[in-house]
C-alpha cells in the first residue's frame, strides 16, 4: 500500500507544519514557553517514519482495510495542520505578526496544542496497526543478526512522564528541584526485606506448591505505594548549595519497578546523545565490585573502539588513564543496580570523575535510599508502583503487540493487570507470555494459576508469583537453559554466544527431526531468542551482550538449590547431586573430599587469588607438577584445616618459605576437584581476575601472575586428559602462556577459550582434536596450530595465515566446511599455484558471509610505490634517495609471526595474482568482501556476480587499473575504494547495462586515489539514486565528477584534497537540498559560492586546511547550521567580519592560531596571555626533546644503512621533514603583544553560541 496511489502528500504537509512552528516558537522571545510543545513537535518528527513506503507496504492483507480507514485519519490530521499553518501566515510571515496571532486568541494556542497531539495520537495508532515501528533497512539487518535484540518488549515507557520531564531538566537545563515531603517511610523502606539483595529466594522458601495447587486463585488488594507520594518543587541554582560536578542523579525503586527501563529511556533520547556527543557510558553494578574494576568498565564503555583488557591495569594506572581521557570532555554515564557495596569505592572513583567538564552527569538506580543519600548531588527521583491504568497501556501493549486484541482477552487480560501491582517487568513478562498464544481458554488458565494464589500483602509475594507464572509457560528445554544462567553472578553479561555453547556442551541441546542443514548452535540460538522475547534475559547496549534482571536470577537460583550453586552463595552444605557450579576464588579454601562431586558437569571459577609474586607461584607449580605426580594425589586427599598439614604430606613438593599458602590451597582444591569430577564437562577459568599490579599491552598480559601459574597448574595436572567428558574447556585473559601435549587428547572436546593469551608454541598435536566446533583464540596463536585442516568441525576461523609450508598451505582449508561469519585469509602471496587456491574450496563455505583477502602490503615497497603510496623518485637524487628507500624497505620489510623476512619469491607478479583470486571464488551467500594489497591489475569475473553482498572495500592495490563491473550489484550498500594508485579512469564499464546504477549504494568513498583523472557520466542513466554519504579524498588529479547524474538525497559530504573539479563544486551543492553534513579537508581555497545554498547544513567542518586563509564571508546566512569545527587550520587568524550563524549551537576549534584563539577570548586580556605563555614554555621544551629524539633515530637509521658519518641525520633535509619542522616550531614570546592588542576581539561575534571550545579550552558552555 503507497500514499501515492491517493495522491496524497501526508508527510511533506505534516513536515511543512512541523518546521514552520519550530521556526516561529523557536525564534520568539518567549520560546522557554513553548518547551513542551517542541519536544511534541521532535516526538511527531520521529513518528512521521511510520509513513515511509517500505513499512506502509508491511501491511497484511487482511488489515489493508484498517490501513485504509487510518490512513484517512491521516489525511484529516494533515488537513488540519495545513490550515493551521495557513491561518498562522494568513497575514505578514513576519515573526511578531505570527506570535501576536496565537495571543490574539487563547483559542488558537488550544488549536495548535490539539492538532499536533491529534497527530502524535493518530500515529501512535497507527504504529500499534503496522506491529513493527520505525523499521529501517539498518534495524531489519540487526533483526537478521540478532532477532532478540530488536524486539518493542525493553523500550515502552508509560507513566513516567513527571520523571523523565524532571531528569531532562535537570540534565539538558540545569534544573534543580527538592523534596517537599517527607521521605521517613524511604528511609526505612532500606530495612525491608524487599530491599535487600537476595530476598526472593528467602520467599520462595516459605512457598509450598502441593499446598497452594488446587486453591483457588483470589484477586488480592492492591497494595498501597512502598513509600508514598513524593512532591517536588523547582528551585532557582542561586538558592541551592554550592553544585559538584559532576551531577550525580539518584533514581530509588524496588526491583521491578521499571528503573533500568527509565534509565535507557533517558540513555537513549536524541537531545541527550546530541548533548553529551556520543561521551556515554551504562555500567553494570556487579557486587563487591573494586575500585579497579568499576574504573575499567567506566574507561571502557566510553571508548568501546579500544579493546583494553579489563583486568590488566593497576590502579594507578587506571585513575591516570580514566582522568586523561574524561578531563575536559562533558560525559554521560549511566550506573545501574548499586548495591550498598559501591560505599567503600566512590570516594576515589568520584574524584576521578570530577575532572570532566562542567555539566558531566552521571544517572544512579539504586534500591536503596541510603546509597542515593550517599552518592547524589540532586535530590533523587521515587519510582512507585504505576497507576492501574498505566500498568494497563503497558500489559497491552506487549500482549498484542502486532495482532488485533479481542473483548474478550482484554476482559481477561484486565483481571491479570490487576494482579501485577502495578510492576512493569512482571506485566511485560505476563503479557509476553500470553502473547504466544491468543487463545482466551490459555489466557483463563493463566488466570486461575495456582501461583497467583500466594499472593498476600507483601509486594514481594507479588513479584514472586508473577515470575512463577511466567516460568511454568516455559517449556522444560527452556527452563534448563533458564536455570543454567543462575550460576552467574548477578549483572553478568553474558555473550550471546558463549552460553549458547556452555548449553551445547552439557548437552541441553539436541536435534530431533530436524528438517534442512540445522545446527546445534541454531537451534541453541532461537531458544536464546526465545528467552529475550519473553524478558528472562535482557540485551544490554552491547551488541550479543543481556543480562539477567536480578529478580530473575534470585527466582531461579532458589528453584535450583539441589543441582546448581552460584559462587556468590556460600560452599557450605553442598547438596550430593550438584551438577553445576561456579566458585568465587575466595570461598574456595573449604575441605573437598567432604563433599560427593562425582556428577559436578560445570565448574566455573571467579573472582582472584590473593595477591602473590609470579616467582613464588611458579615455584610452586613446579614443585607440585614436575616432581611427583603422586604428591599431589596425595595433597589431593589433604584436609588443610591445619596448613602445616600441606608441608608434611608433601616437604619434598613445597617450599614454604618462597610460596605463597592461598595459592598452594587453591592448587590443591582444584586437585581435589579435578581428580573426583570424572564427570565433568565444563571448565572455564576466563572469569579470574589476573594480579591487579599486572600490567597490559595490546589486550595481552606482558607478565604472567599467580593466576597465570594457577591456569598452567590445571593445564598441567595429570587428571585433566583423563576428564573424557569434557567438552568446554575455557583459560582465555588466564595469561597461560603453554599448553601440555596432553591437552590434545581430549577427544570430545568441543570449545577450546585461549582469548588474549599469548603462545610461543602449541602442542603439535592440535589438530587431534577432532570434535572441536569453537577455537577462541588471536590470529596469532591460530596460525601457530600445524595441520588445522583436521579441525574439520571448525566453525569459526578468525584469521587464516598462508605460510609456504606444509601444515600452513592454504589446502589446509579444503574439507573445513562448516566455517561460518567472517573469515579472513592472510598473506596470499605464498600461494604457491591454481590448484593449492581452487583446493580451499570457498564456494562451499556457505555459512561465510564476510570475506577478507589480504596479500603482503610491503610487497610494494619493491615495486614502484613506496609504504606512504609516493613515488620514490620524486626524491632527491644521489645518496639520500638511496638512503631513505633503503631505510624504508628495512623498516617496512614484510615477515612472518616469527620475525622472518619473507622470500623475494614470494611476491606475487599482477598475472599470478588474477589467477589465485579467480580460484578463490566464495560462497553465493557473501554479503561482504574486502580485498587488501591485491597485486593483480583486475578482478576476475566472480566479483560481478555477488548476488546477495553488501559491502565492497578494495585498498591498497598498488597495481590494479580498473575498478570491477559491480555497478548492478542490486544489495550493495557501501563501496570503499582507497590507496589504488594505479587507477587513471572510472568508466562506464563500471555501471554495467541498467538504466539504474548502484540502486541501492548508501555510502561511496574514494580516497587516496592519486592518479585517477575521469570519472566517467552515467549519460542518461540514473546514478546512485539512494546516496546517502560521498567522500573523495586526496584524489589530486581528479579533473571532473559525474555531479549531474550523482543522487541529491546525500546528507554527509567530504572533500578533501580537491583536483581541478573544485570549481564545478558549487554547482553541485546547491542541488543537495538534504545535505546536513559537510567536511571539507586539505584545500587551500575555498570558494564563496559552495555554501551560498546550502540551507539545510547543520555540521561544517574544516580539517587541516593548512593554507586556507580566511573563512567564507557568507557563512552567517547558513540559518540551519549548528556546529562549527576547525582543526588544523592555522592559516586563519580571524573569523569571517559577518559573524557566525545566529542559530549555531556549538564552535569547535582545534590546533587554531594563536591569534585567533586570542580573538576569540572573552576572559581579561592579561590574564589569558599569561596562561598562554606559560603553555608555550612547557611545549618548548617538549619541542627540544622531541628534535633530540628524532635525531638520534635518524643517525641510528643511517648507521643501519651503513652510511658514512657525514651522512648522519641527511635525509631530514627533503621537504617533508622540513615541513614538519618548521610547523611544529614554538611561537615566539614576542607576540605577546599583538596577542594582548587582539584579546577578545572576535567574542562579539561569537558570545550568542552555547558551547565554545578552542585549543581544548571551554571558552563558554551555556548549557550549565
Amino acid at each position: 500500500m503507497k500514499m501515492e496511489e491517493n495522491g496524497w502528500s501526508l508527510p511533506a504537509a505534516i513536515s511543512r507544519m512541523v518546521g514552520k512552528l519550530r521556526f516561529y516558537l523557536g525564534n520568539s522571545s518567549d520560546s522557554s514557553k513553548f518547551k513542551g510543545t517542541m519536544k511534541m513537535l521532535d516526538l511527531l518528527e520521529e513518528k512521521l517514519m511510520i509513513l515511509q513506503d517500505k513499512n506502509l507496504q508491511r501491511v497484511s492483507t487482511d488489515r489493508e482495510e484498517e490501513m485504509g480507514a487510518w490512513l484517512l485519519q491521516v489525511k484529516e490530521a494533515a488537513d488540519d495542520a495545513e490550515e493551521l499553518v495557513k491561518d498562522m501566515e494568513s497575514g505578514e510571515s513576519a515573526i511578531p505578526d505570527v506570535m501576536t496571532w496565537f495571543r490574539s486568541d487563547s483559542s488558537n494556542l488550544l488549536r495548535m496544542k490539539y492538532t499536533i497531539g491529534r497527530l502524535v495520537s493518530v500515529f501512535t495508532e497507527g504504529e500499534s496497526l503496522l506491529g513493527m515501528p520505525n523499521l529501517d533497512e539498518d534495524v531489519l539487518e540487526s533483526m537478521r543478526n540478532d532477532s532478540a535484540s530488536s524486539t518493542p518488549d525493553h523500550v515502552y515507557v508509560v507513566g513516567r512522564d513527571k520523571e523523565i520531564a524532571m531528569i531532562l531538566d535537570m540534565v539538558l537545563e540545569d534544573a534543580r528541584f527538592k523534596v517537599v515531603t517527607s521521605l521517613e517511610s524511604w528511609a526505612s523502606a532500606d530495612t525491608l526485606q524487599i530491599s535487600q539483595k537476595g530476598w526472593i529466594i528467602e520467599t520462595l522458601q516459605n512457598i509450598n506448591p502441593s499446598q497452594q495447587r488446587h486453591e483457588d486463585a483470589e484477586v488480592s488488594p492492591y497494595p498501597k505505594e512502598m513509600g508514598g507520594t513524593i512532591e517536588y518543587t523547582q528551585v532557582c541554582n542561586n538558592t541551592v548549595s554550592e553544585l559538584m560536578n559532576p551531577m550525580i542523579i539518584p533514581m530509588v525503586g524496588i526491583s521491578g519497578v521499571g528503573k533500568t527501563t527509565l534509565a535507557q529511556h533517558i540513555f537513549n533520547d536524541k537531545r541527550i546523545q546530541k548533548h553529551f556527543q556520543g561521551q556515554s557510558a551504562w555500567i553494570y553494578c556487579t557486587d563487591n565490585i573494586r575500585k579497579e574494576e568499576l574504573m575499567t568498565k567506566i574507561l571502557v564503555s566510553l571508548q568501546p573502539q579500544h579493546k583494553i583488557l579489563d583486568v590488566g591495569f593497576d590502579l594507578n594506572s587506571l585513575h591516570n588513564q580514566l582522568q586523561s581521557f574524561i578531563e575536559g570532555k562533558r560525559f554521560f554515564i549511566v550506573l545501574d543496580d548499586v548495591s550498598d557495596d559501591i560505599r567503600a569505592v566512590w570516594g576515589d572513583v568520584r574524584s576521578v570523575l570530577s575532572r570532566g567538564a562542567p555539566g558531566s552527569v552521571i544517572l544512579v538506580t539504586t534500591r536503596l535510599y541510603g546509597v542515593a543519600s550517599i552518592m547524589g548531588t540532586t535530590a533523587p527521583i521515587f519510582l512507585n508502583p504505576l497507576q492501574y491504568d498505566d500498568l494497563w497501556k503497558i500489559f497491552k501493549h506487549h500482549a498484542f503487540f502486532g495482532n488485533q486484541s479481542t473483548e474478550a482477552l482484554e476482559s481477561i487480560g484486565r483481571k491479570i493487570a490487576k494482579k501485577l501491582h502495578g510492576l512493569p517487568l512482571a506485566a511485560i513478562m505476563v503479557a509476553v507470555s500470553l502473547r504466544n498464544c491468543l487463545d482466551e481458554v490459555h489466557w483463563n488458565i493463566l488466570l486461575k494459576s495456582w501461583w497467583w494464589s500466594v499472593s498476600s500483602n507483601s509486594l514481594g509475594i507479588h513479584i514472586a508469583a508473577s515470575l512463577g507464572v511466567c516460568y511454568c509457560e516455559l517449556p522444560a528445554y527452556l527452563r534448563q537453559c533458564l536455570v543454567y544462567c543462575s550460576i552467574f553472578p548477578r549483572n553478568y553479561i553474558f555473550g550471546k554466544y558463549e552460553l549458547i555453547q556452555m548449553w551445547i556442551a552439557n548437552g541441553f541441546v539436541e536435534l530431533y527431526n530436524t528438517t534442512g542443514p540445522r545446527s546445534l548452535e541454531d537451534v541453541a540460538a532461537e531458544w536464546f531468542d526465545e528467552l529475550v522475547n519473553r524478558c528472562f534475559l535482557q540485551p544490554t547496549f552491547w551488541e550479543l551482550r543481556y543480562v539477567m534482571h536480578d529478580l530473575v536470577r534470585d527466582f531461579a537460583i532458589a528453584l535450583t538449590s539441589n543441582e546448581h550453586r552460584a559462587g556468590d552463595c556460600e560452599l557450605v552444605d553442598l547438596p550430593q547431586s550438584i551438577r553445576h557450579l561456579s566458585i568465587n576464588m575466595h570461598n574456595m579454601n573449604v575441605s573437598w573430599g567432604d563433599y560427593n562431586i562425582k556428577n559436578l558437569r560445570s565448574l566455573m571459577l571467579f573472582g582472584g587469588l590473593c595477591d602473590s609474586s609470579s616467582s613464588e607461584c611458579y615455584t610452586t607449580v613446579d614443585s607440585l607438577l614436575e616432581r611427583s605426580y603422586g604428591t599431589v594425589d596425595r595433597l589431593s586427599e589433604i584436609s588443610y584445616d591445619n596448613v602445616d598439614s600441606i608441608s608434611e604430606g608433601c616437604s619434598d613438593a613445597i617450599d614454604n618459605e618462597h610460596a605463597d599458602i592461598s595459592f598452594k590451597r587453591s592448587c590443591v582444591n582444584i586437585g581435589s576437584i579435578l581428580r573426583r569430577s570424572t564427570s565433568l564437562r565444563l571448565l572455564n577459568l576466563s572469569n579470574m581476575m589476573p594480579n591487579a599490579a599486572t600490567t597490559c599491552f595490546d589486550n595481552h598480559l606482558l607478565v604472567e601472575d599467580h593466576v597465570a601459574a594457577f591456569a598452567r597448574f590445571i593445564a598441567r595436572h595429570h587428571m585433566l586428559p583423563h576428564l573424557t567428558h569434557l567438552r568446554y574447556l575455557d583459560f582465555s585473559y588466564s595469561g597461560i602462556t603453554e599448553l601440555p601435549d596432553t591437552l590434545c587428547t581430549l577427544c570430545n572436546l568441543q570449545v577450546l577459550g585461549l582469548r588474549s593469551c599469548r603462545f610461543t608454541q602449541l602442542p603439535g598435536s592440535m589438530n587431534s582434536l577432532i570434535s572441536l566446533r569453537h577455537l577462541h583464540a588471536d590470529a596469532d596463536t591460530i596460525a601457530l596450530i600445524h595441520g588445522i585442516g583436521g579441525l574439520t568441525k571448525l566453525q569459526d576461523l578468525q584469521e587464516f595465515r598462508v605460510k609456504a609450508e606444509d601444515g600452513h598451505r592454504i589446502t589446509e582449508l579444503r574439507d573445513m566446511r562448516y566455517i561460518e561469519g567472517s573469515l579472513c585469509i592472510s598473506d596470499l602471496q605464498r600461494v604457491a599455484n591454481q590448484t593449492e587456491a581452487s583446493q580451499a574450496n570457498l564456494s562451499r563455505k556457505e555459512g561465510i558471509i564476510c570475506l577478507h583477502l589480504k596479500w603482503d602490503i610491503n610487497q610494494c615497497l619493491r615495486g614502484k610505490y613506496n609504504h606512504f603510496g609516493r613515488e620514490l623518485s620524486q626524491y632527491a637524487k644521489g645518496q639520500k634517495e638511496l638512503l631513505h628507500a633503503s631505510s624504508l624497505q628495512k623498516n617496512y620489510m614484510a615477515s612472518d609471526i616469527s620475525g622472518s623476512v619473507v622470500n623475494p619469491s614470494e611476491v606475487s607478479t599482477p598475472d599470478q595474482a588474477i589467477d589465485i583470486l579467480q580460484c578463490l571464488t566464495p560462497p553465493r551467500n557473501l554479503q561482504k568482501l574486502k580485498i587488501f594489497g591485491y597485486p593483480g591489475c583486475s578482478f576476475p569475473d566472480w566479483v560481478q556476480c555477488l548476488r546477495y553482498i553488501q559491502v565492497i572495500e578494495i585498498s591498497h592495490c598498488i597495481e590494479l587499473q580498473v575498478l570491477p563491473p559491480i555497478g548492478q550489484l542490486e544489495h550493495l550498500k557501501k563501496l570503499k575504494s582507497y590507496e589504488l594508485p594505479s587507477i587513471k579512469d572510472v568508466n562506464s564499464d563500471v555501471y554495467g547495462s541498467s538504466n539504474v546504477v548502484f540502486q541501492s549504494l548508501e555510502e561511496l568513498t574514494f580516497g587516496s586515489m592519486v592518479k585517477w583523472e575521469n570519472w566517467a557520466d552515467a549519460e542518461n542513466r540514473e546514478l546512485f539514486p539512494n546516496l546517502q554519504k560521498l567522500q573523495i579524498n586526496r584524489c589530486y588529479n581528479l579533473r571532473r565528477l559525474p555531479f549531474m547524474a550523482l543522487s541529491i538525497a546525500i546528507k554527509e559530504l567530504s572533500l578533501s584534497g580537491c583536483g581541478s573539479y573544485s570549481g564545478t563544486v558549487s554547482s553541485y551543492l546547491h542541488r543537495l537540498t538534504c545535505l546536513t553534513h559537510l567536511k571539507v579537508h586539505n584545500i587551500s581555497v575555498l570558494q564563496e559560492q559552495w555554501l551560498e545554498q546550502i540551507k539545510s547544513l547543520q555540521e561544517l567542518e574544516f580539517h587541516s586546511c593548512y593554507l586556507l586563509r580566511k573563512l567564507p564571508s557568507n557563512l552567517a546566512a547558513l540559518s540551519s547550521l549548528k556546529k562549527l569545527s576547525l582543526q588544523s587550520c592555522s592559516q586563519i587568524h580571524s573569523l569571517p567580519s559577518k559573524g557566525l550563524p545566529w542559530n549555531l549551537k556549538e564552535l569547535q576549534m582545534l590546533g587554531c592560531s594563536p591569534m585567533l584563539e586570542a580573538r576569540c577570548q572573552k576572559e581579561d586580556g592579561e590574564i589569558w596571555v599569561k596562561k598562554k605563555i606559560q603553555e608555550q614554555q612547557k611545549r618548548t621544551v617538549l619541542a627540544n626533546e622531541f628534535w633530540q629524539g628524532w635525531q638520534e633515530y635518524e643517525e641510528q637509521l643511517v648507521q643501519c644503512a651503513g652510511e658514512q658519518q657525514k651522512n648522519k641525520g641527511e635525509w631530514l633535509m627533503n621537504e617533508e621533514e622540513d615541513w614538519l619542522k618548521q610547523h611544529s616550531a614554538v611561537e615566539p614570546v614576542s607576540n605577546v603583544d599583538v596577542w594582548l592588542k587582539a584579546t577578545g576581539e572576535d567574542w562579539p561575534k561569537i558570545a550568542h553560541i552555547p558551547y565554545i571550545r578552542v585549543n581544548g579550552d571551554i571558552i563558554q558552555n551555556l548549557y550549565l
